[in-house]
């Protein structure tokens, strides 16, 4: 209906337009054929504007038809005898993040215990803690994989936080290679594994950093 009175107001408005059109031409007595010609012209623009109009308006008509049958539907299930809201049942819950990770990363563990590669695991540590020895303890203590002072492999000298310095790079490597088979085992690190190493330090990263390394 809302837009029935849209489309109706819009001819009102072009009609007024046309009609002021020509008094002005009659005002000032040059009503001529030229100004015939203005006013047929503008006669059809109003003709091609309406009819672009009436489509819209009709569309707009049927989507608000269909809208309220919608919602009519709705109403119609809420307020049914058979309905009961009660009913409806929660979807499961999905399991925590944390233990999901531990879960796969234990299948992990499980599936190459005593298989694991420890030169490549150092490498692969080394590469998650420092980039190789690129950054930070790695590059001022030859410290690749992060080690700090403890009872398994104990350091000879230690630098800022605790962190074993060793004289090559490479020192560091057969030192975890020693930690991680006594301390550790001969598995690949699990995410309990990763909480120990790291201090709880975004063990989650740490884990997936060791895992795309190992297995490139």
């Amino acid at each position: 209906m809302k837009n029935t009175l849209l489309v109706s107001i819009l001819v009102f408005l072009f009609g007024v337009l046309i009609v002021s059109t020509v008094l002005r031409f009659t005002s000032v007595g040059d009503y001529t054929e030229d100004s015939l010609a203005t006013v047929h012209r503008e006669m059809i623009l109003v003709e091609q504007r309406i009819s672009e109009v009436k489509p819209i308006c009709t569309e707009l008509d049927q989507l608000r038809l269909h809208r309220e049958e919608l919602v009519n539907e709705i109403n119609e299930i809420i307020n049914s005898p058979n309905v009961s809201l009660s009913n409806v049942k929660e979807p499961p819950k999905a399991a925590p993040y944390e233990s999901n990770l531990e879960s796969y990363d234990v299948k992990i563990a499980t599936s190459i215990t005593n298989n694991v590669d420890l030169d490549k695991l150092s490498r692969a540590v080394g590469w998650a803690e420092t980039h190789d020895c690129q950054l930070g303890y790695g590059k001022m203590f030859n410290n690749c994989v992060g080690l700090k002072n403890g009872s398994i492999a104990p350091c000879s000298k230690i630098g800022q936080n605790n962190m074993c310095i060793y004289d090559t790079p490479e020192d560091s490597y057969k030192a975890f290679r020693k930690v991680w088979s006594l301390g550790y085992g001969s598995r690949f690190p699990t995410y309990k594994d990763a909480q120990i190493y790291t201090g709880n330090d975004r063990p989650e990263s740490w884990l997936s950093n060791v895992s795309v390394k190992y297995y490139e």
